[in-house]
């Protein structure tokens, strides 16, 4: 039966101005629920998992509907509770959903060819995807009825993949992905699950031995999948089953080692990095594993997850950051360990930091022949630089200087820094004196190094 689409409201996630040129293609998502729910969830694809992008309250009329701009083409979710429904869209796409009792999605009117191919590899694979997640004493599947029926769909796979014909190549390579990532998903959270009746040695269906595969994750594209980094983890969690390699919590070393995509093994760190509970545990895995960020967001989140288990208190060791200086050479705060650090958070634009010029000069000049170094960290903005460079020249700006950017630099995250001027002191082992030190006018800030340094 198809169900009216009346009275559908619709949630239109960017806007455009009308006196723009050229308009965003929007897509559209509309349908029904049978189901309960208060809410459905518009989700996309990010680094193999989902993230929500919108969201709308359900009505009288069970009705719903999305009108956004696709930020790429391919895989999108609309989730009611714990449900997830599974659309690939792309701009000026159309998609009629219904989700009908018992949590089943439908097309229902016009749909594009890319939605009716996958909903018709949904559609054969359905008694395999219900025998992996049908829960409940009564009605859960065990080994003795899922495995007929796998390796029944299993040889029907190849068979599927070459008939894939929606006129959209990229797609079509996608879902034969896709259909290799599902059945690689549902016979490990099969096997993860807990049965009634649970398969000895002899029991075991071929498949066990196509799971773990070095031809497998050797791109990256399982992460445009929105439980990429599930299946990937599960993966990697059979193969240490399979090998009898033993687990540590803060040791990924053997799972790596089985990641042939550089990208991926940045991306598995980050799917862990929860199991980091201090700031001490999260340097030891910088160490260890910081050069598998090889990509400027996978860095970038790597130092946003160090800067939220970091605290400045004193005693605390610093966490160190790295910039260049006027030259471009490269200084880090860590190769002054050995000296008492002081440093200076400022910008041209800012007159306040300007303001405390004569005062922090006549500091240095008090300072000089001590182990006490004065190092200025710069948030201009990258267009300011050669501003700032002539600004130091100008005022007479001893000591080092380094140039962090305006950006969300590591040194604002770690140290919380949302206004200038900043000044910071760290001791001679690298440890914080204080993260919000007097300024330079106040001789309590003299009083503080002298003690530092007479340590």
């Amino acid at each position: 039966m198809c169900i009216k689409h009346s009275c559908i409201l619709y949630i239109l996630l960017i806007l455009s101005p009308v006196c723009f040129a050229q308009q965003p293609q929007y897509a559209e998502i509309k349908g029904s629920l049978e189901i309960n729910g208060n809410e459905i969830t518009l989700s996309a694809v990010e680094n193999g998992a989902t993230k929500n992008i919108a969201s709308t309250k359900i009505g009288q009329e069970r009705t719903y509907g999305f009108l956004f701009a696709p930020p790429y083409d391919g895989f999108y979710t609309l989730n009611v509770g714990r449900l997830s429904c599974l659309l690939y869209l792309r701009a000026g796409d159309k998609a009629n959903l219904d989700i009908l009792a018992g949590g089943i999605a439908s097309l229902v009117g016009d749909n594009t060819k890319e939605n009716k191919e996958l909903y018709k590899w949904l559609a054969d694979s359905r008694s395999v995807y219900n025998k992996v997640y049908t829960i409940g004493e009564d009605a859960m599947s065990t080994f003795r009825d899922f495995y007929p029926e796998f390796e029944k769909l299993v040889g029907k796979t190849d068979s599927i993949k070459k008939t894939l014909n929606s006129g959209n190549a990229a797609f079509d390579e996608i879902l034969r992905n896709k259909i290799d990532y599902d059945m690689d998903c549902w016979f490990l959270t099969f096997f993860f699950t807990p049965r009634i009746a649970q398969p000895e040695e002899k029991d075991r269906i071929s498949y066990y031995n196509s799971v773990v595969s070095e031809k497998k994750f050797v791109s990256d594209d399982i992460l445009k999948y929105p439980e990429g980094m599930k299946i990937l983890y599960n993966y990697l969690t059979f193969n240490r089953i399979e090998n009898k390699i033993p687990y540590t919590t803060l040791s990924f070393t053997s799972d790596i080692e089985y990641i042939p995509n550089p990208v991926l093994k940045g991306e598995f760190l980050l799917f862990n990095k929860n199991r980091i509970k201090t700031y001490d545990q999260y340097l030891e895995f910088m160490q260890t594993y910081g050069n598998h960020f090889v990509t400027p967001d996978q860095k970038m989140r790597a130092e946003d997850f160090g800067a939220s288990l970091y605290e400045a208190k004193a005693g605390a060791v610093s966490a160190d950051f790295s910039y260049p200086d006027q030259t471009g050479k490269i200084h880090s705060l860590s190769e002054y360990r050995g000296k008492v650090v002081v440093v200076d958070v400022w910008a041209t634009w800012c007159g306040p930091c300007r303001q405390q010029f004569p005062y922090l000069k006549a500091l240095e000049k008090k300072m000089q022949g001590t182990d006490v170094v004065f190092m200025g960290v710069s948030i201009d903005a990258d267009k300011d630089k050669e501003k700032w460079i002539k600004m130091i020249e100008s005022e007479g700006l001893p000591g080092v200087h380094l140039f962090a950017g305006n950006g969300e630099s590591k040194i604002k995250k770690d140290y919380k820094i949302n206004a200038i001027p900043r000044y910071l002191v760290f001791d001679k082992k690298g440890n914080v004196v204080t993260e919000d030190a007097p300024r330079p006018q106040d001789t309590e800030l003299e009083k503080i190094l002298k003690f530092e340094l007479a340590k």
